[in-house]
């Protein structure tokens, strides 16, 4: 679920639109004066062309009138097919569907086009045909709620409107389409499959509904909906066994179990409500058989959706009867409103038009929690885009990518940058950086960059830089890094990891110096080495880390410690980041990936550590600038403990793919890039140039993160698959190197 920053122009626009929407379904539904009966197909005509077109162009081509998303969508277009692969594996048809727009454009702009014209179409197909012609289209105000949705979520869109589309065919009589069509969501987005398993159920709850007798017709509804949520459990019991779920999504079934009960409760009463209510609106929505097509799709797909959404834990699963719930809602408001007076009816119909409003505006505020329908910030009392941020390490591998894509993504930042530039591994790379980000400057020129070459270790340079910038945001990713270099170099940890951040902290302390509002969030890098030989996986930021096996890991340790005291005593807002093994182009030369390409091109061998026994979580850099970019956004929460002191505002995450690779798999696909993109030549003998040796100190046989802490805060968890990050890599490495096996000349 992706993060979209808001401002009060762009919440505005969206509720615009959000009424423009409705206001084409009440021309449609309601047989308006200015609408002949034969018309009324083109006002859902404009309310398609509206959706398609704003959902396509949004907060692109309008730029700042819209907002900013988080992703540049040229780098989203290439994100999501990164995971084709997957999306091949577990969702076979979004991820043929990807494949086959890839083949013939690379526009972002037709891919999002084509995308929103099939999600609203299924909303067109559900309205047009299954929407009772008696209905308000006052709640369809909230229809933007679960429509907004952000690029990496386009496959539950699409799975949700050939949902819709299958429900119209229901509700046509059309049932082998509409079972297949519904039965298809599962191989569209794979969680599917746990609603759709309770297909059958429909039938049978069918045939209960068809009845006279609204007491008859209730009581049916909640027994059936108990017997569906039993056995929602053995199966979800069953799923967690038989690990049919990809691990991306095993994440809600395990934690729901603790929540199950409450949500039940929180559902069923909900569920009885809009019964009740629709038997009182009988003679609203015309002849008995449309009633009763509509009385069972709406009932008998709550029954199915509550066991999923209470059980499961899988709060997508409410989306798909979102818009069905609006009908009814519409069909409640009209029936209300008909209750009373002509005259008193405009007075209803506005308590109702604000009640709706109301709701839209509050969802879009509050959604950005993790549970909501659309993930969204909004910072109301200081827009994040004119924000000033200070990033140390700013010519490393993850501040040089952090630093670009804060100028990609937000029009009017301003950051200055601070690193050393020293040689600990290749200057030219940091330099080739820099020019990253400068070029990213000239493309977005609303944006402020100023860089400082300096060592975080120089007291007076760094309280200098505060006094001078006085930045809201610190991120602090200077460091020294590498375990085994600490053991060959200690003076380097400590005088960067240790003296540096104690400067960093202390300016933070005296930014708040005479009142002044001072740093807002002082977001750093941890490690996950610093969970040691820790026998249990994966690695927690609950778990003890008190025996760490290098130097490195002691600084990084200490860098935590130092920040919750910091905390403690100042109310400095921290959020320290535990990042595993990061990876991409222009990364660490003294990272595995990065050395035994150097290694292999040079014709020397490799040696593979503890004889391949290893396991790594492997996380590629833009899932890490990701993560860096959310958490910036929300710092911990201000508040005073019971002794008078403020409660330390700090907050600790891993940032990880939860995914380890074995150290040999790892090879092998690297190998494997190297010859794909022209870095080696197909006759290549690797077994020759690799030696398996024992353990290296400090190293530890295993890195795995449990990143649930981060998607239950910001609704985000890392997911490019290794082969494709790689693939990027090797692609970079021939280009910067110059390698040309044709003319077998490299440059070095």
């Amino acid at each position: 679920m992706n993060t979209i920053h808001y401002s009060f122009d762009t919440l505005l626009l969206y509720v615009a639109i959000a009424f423009m929407a409705a206001f084409f379904i009440y021309l449609s539904k309601t047989g308006h004066k200015y609408i002949k009966r034969t018309s009324k197909n083109f006002p859902l005509l404009l309310f398609f062309l509206l959706l398609t077109v704003f959902a396509s162009i949004r907060m692109v081509s309008f730029g700042g009138l819209g907002g900013k998303d988080s992703y540049t969508y040229e780098l989203l277009f290439k994100y999501s097919f990164s995971g084709s692969s997957r999306f091949i594996n577990y969702d076979i048809l979004f991820g043929y569907f990807n494949k086959l727009i890839r083949t013939f454009t690379d526009n972002v702009y037709i891919y999002r086009a084509i995308c929103y014209a099939i999600i609203v179409y299924g909303y067109v197909a559900f309205i047009k045909y299954v929407c009772p012609e008696n209905v308000s289209a006052l709640p369809f105000i909230t229809l933007m709620i679960p429509y907004l949705k952000s690029f990496n979520t386009m496959r539950t869109s699409i799975a949700i409107s050939v949902f819709l589309i299958g429900l119209t065919l229901l509700y046509r009589k059309k049932d082998l389409w509409a079972a297949i069509l519904i039965l298809s969501t599962m191989f569209i987005h794979r969680i599917s499959v746990i609603f759709v398993i309770f297909l059958p159920f429909y039938y049978i709850i069918g045939k209960r509904l068809n009845s006279k007798n609204t007491y008859k017709i209730i009581i049916s509804s909640v027994v059936l909906t108990a017997i569906c949520i039993g056995c929602a459990f053995f199966l979800r019991d069953y799923i967690l066994v038989a690990e049919i779920l990809d691990s991306h999504d095993m994440y809600y079934l395990n934690r729901s179990k603790s929540g199950t009960f409450s949500n039940i409760i929180m559902l069923i009463p909900t569920f009885l409500l809009i019964v009740v209510w629709f038997m009182k609106a009988n003679s609203i929505i015309g002849n008995r058989d449309d009633k009763m097509r509509f009385l069972e799709i709406l009932i008998a797909f709550d029954c199915i959706i509550i066991p999923v959404a209470a059980v499961f834990g899988i709060w997508r699963a409410n989306e798909y009867m979102y818009l069905p719930r609006l009908s009814l809602w519409g069909v409640i408001v009209f029936s209300i409103a008909q209750k009373f007076a002509r005259n008193s009816r405009s007075l209803i119909y506005l308590l109702f038009f604000i009640g709706f409003s109301t709701w839209l505006v509050y969802r879009i505020l509050r959604e950005w929690e993790p549970n909501g329908l659309m993930p969204y910030i909004v910072a109301w009392y200081k827009n994040f885009l004119s924000m000033k941020i200070l990033i140390t390490g700013a010519a490393g591998f993850i501040g040089a990518n952090l630093s670009k894509r804060l100028v990609e993504i937000e029009p009017e930042v301003d950051i200055v940058g601070i690193d050393s530039m020293n040689d600990y591994y290749d200057p030219g790379i940091k330099e080739y950086r820099l020019r990253e980000i400068e070029s990213a400057l000239s493309r977005h020129p609303g944006a402020t960059w100023r860089f400082v070459r300096g060592s975080i270790a120089d007291r007076s340079l760094v309280d200098g830089l505060f006094r001078e910038f006085r930045p809201e945001i610190v991120v602090n990713l200077a460091a020294q890094a590498g375990v085994r270099y600490s053991i060959i170099n200690p003076d380097a940890y400590v005088e960067t990891n240790l003296i540096g951040f104690y400067n960093i902290l202390e300016a933070c302390r005296h930014s708040y110096d005479g009142g002044a509002s001072g740093v807002r969030h002082l977001v750093y890098a941890s490690s996950s080495s610093v969970y040691g030989a820790n026998g249990k996986v994966p690695y927690s930021t609950d778990d003890r880390v008190d025996n760490p096996v290098s130097l490195y890991a002691a600084t990084k340790k200490s860098n935590e410690l130092m920040a919750h005291a910091y905390g403690k005593l100042y109310d400095i807002p921290s959020t320290g980041l535990r990042f595993f093994t990061v990876y991409g182009p222009a990364g660490r030369p003294d990272m595995a990936y990065f050395g035994f390409t150097d290694m292999l091109l040079r014709g020397d061998t490799i040696r593979i550590f503890n004889h391949g026994d290893c396991r790594r979580d492997f996380t590629y850099i833009d899932d890490i600038v990701e993560g860096v970019v959310r958490v910036m956004r929300k710092a911990p929460e201000r508040r005073q403990g019971d002794d008078g002191l403020p409660v330390a505002p700090y907050a600790l995450y891993n940032i990880g793919n939860s995914h380890p690779e074995n150290l040999l798999d790892f090879v092998r696909i690297l190998e494997e890039e190297l010859v794909g993109a022209g870095v080696l030549p197909e006759d290549y003998d690797f077994d020759a140039h690799k030696e398996l040796v024992p353990m290296q100190p400090g190293d530890v046989p295993v890195t795995y993160a449990d990143t649930s802490a981060l998607e239950r805060d910001f609704g985000f968890r890392p997911s490019t698959p290794l082969r494709e990050g790689l693939r990027r890599f090797a692609r970079w490495y021939r280009d910067f190197y110059g390698i040309d096996l044709k003319k077998q000349s490299c440059v070095f």
